[in-house]
């Protein structure tokens, strides 16, 4: 009972870490996409 306990908290330690792995890859790429935007932004107006 207690090697499946273990089991599941190291999976559930998995999962987290590739999620925030993605959440934190999504949060870049938003950065990103903005600052792109506001460049072009930025540069309309010049």
């Amino acid at each position: 009972n207690m090697n499946r306990m273990r089991q599941i908290s190291s999976i559930t330690a998995h999962e987290l870490k590739s999620m925030q792995e993605d959440l934190s890859f999504k949060e870049t790429e938003m950065q990103k996409s903005q600052t792109t935007a506001k460049g072009l932004t930025d540069g309309i107006k010049y």
